[in-house]
Parts: C-alpha cells; sequence; structure tokens
C-alpha cells in the first residue's frame, strides 16, 4: 500500500514538472496585415534563452510556378488543420522580405510576464474567438495572425481584424506591450 501511494505521488508530481517544463518553451509569431502596417514579430522562448525578432516587410516577390500551382491545389483542396496552415503560411512567407531586428528579453523584463501569461491562457483565447468573432469593420484597419507552436501545441493559429478594447483587448494589450518593449529596447527600431 505504501508504495502504491509513494508511486501515485511521485507519478503526480513528475506529470505536473514534466507539464510545467513544456510550457516553458514556445514560439509566439504575430503577423501584422495592412495598409498602415505590415510586419511580423516572432517571440521565441526556451531553456536557454528568450529573444524577440521583429521584422518588417519590404517587398513580397513573385511566387514561383510550382509554388504557384501548390497553392492553388491548396486553396481547391480547403482542407485546413494544423500542418496544411503551418505549411501554406511558410509558403508565402519565403517570397517576403524582411528588414530585422533580433533583441534578448532578459529574465527579469516584464514582458516576459505578459507574454508567458498569454501563452498560459492560449486556449481560452482561442475558444473565445472561435465563439465570438469580431464584428469590426474598417477599411484602413489591419489583419492579425498570431500562431503558437510548443511541445504541447503543434501549431495553432487565432485569426483577429483590427483588435481594440472590445474586441480581444488581450490581443491589443499583448501587441502595444511587445511593440513598445521593442521601441524600448533598440536605437533605430525598424517599425515605425
Amino acid at each position: 500500500m505504501k508504495k502504491s501511494a509513494f508511486l501515485f505521488y511521485f507519478l503526480i508530481i513528475f506529470a505536473g514538472s514534466s507539464y510545467s517544463q513544456n510550457i516553458e518553451s514556445y514560439d509566439l509569431q504575430l503577423l501584422v496585415m495592412g495598409m498602415l502596417k505590415d510586419y511580423k514579430m516572432e517571440y521565441s522562448k526556451s531553456h536557454d534563452a528568450t529573444f524577440l525578432i521583429v521584422g518588417k516587410r519590404i517587398s513580397t516577390d513573385k511566387l514561383s510556378t510550382k509554388d504557384s500551382i501548390e497553392v492553388n491545389n491548396v486553396m481547391k483542396k480547403n482542407v485546413w488543420n494544423a500542418r496544411s496552415k503551418k505549411h501554406f503560411a511558410q509558403l508565402l512567407d519565403k517570397y517576403n522580405t524582411y528588414k530585422t531586428d533580433t533583441v534578448i528579453v532578459k529574465p527579469e523584463d516584464s514582458i516576459r510576464h505578459k507574454v508567458d501569461d498569454f501563452v498560459k491562457n492560449w486556449s481560452d483565447l482561442k475558444r473565445n474567438v472561435e465563439t465570438n468573432p469580431d464584428k469590426n469593420i474598417g477599411l484602413d484597419g489591419y489583419t492579425l495572425r498570431l500562431s503558437l507552436e510548443s511541445k504541447l501545441i503543434y501549431y495553432e493559429d487565432i485569426d483577429v481584424r483590427s483588435p481594440d478594447s472590445h474586441y480581444y483587448p488581450e490581443i491589443l494589450e499583448l501587441i502595444t506591450e511587445i511593440e513598445n518593449y521593442y521601441k524600448r529596447s533598440v536605437k533605430d527600431p525598424v517599425l515605425d
């Protein structure tokens, strides 16, 4: 009986610690597309270091014939699972050229806690976006795609239009915090 209880508690502690270790490493990408905003940010956290990579799109090349056919085939199939979404995003992004900056995020920087909390609440946020789609219609707005990869999540994305204080304020807060952190951290930011 004591062996069973010990084994049970050991498994609970081991499972709990492995879960918390899994959430520690992740890659959160934010792709902002619009008339006034056109950039991407990648917040990459691992056990060794945390980086913020910011890229402002400066040009987009024409797709090759092969990739153009592949894009058309994917669109015709209309099968959107995690693998196809990731592949599609990578396929299109390889034709973009960015002016980039990289910032090392220090352990004591408050942005770490904000992004960690956002990632921990990912499932709730995704469910909220899916059940309560925004009703924003703006000609001068922007589209935002957030994607998350971790040991727990292969690849998931969330798409929203022009988040504001009424529709997805936590997303707006995250973007604003990361942008402000980035602009404070570099002398000559690539973002306006």
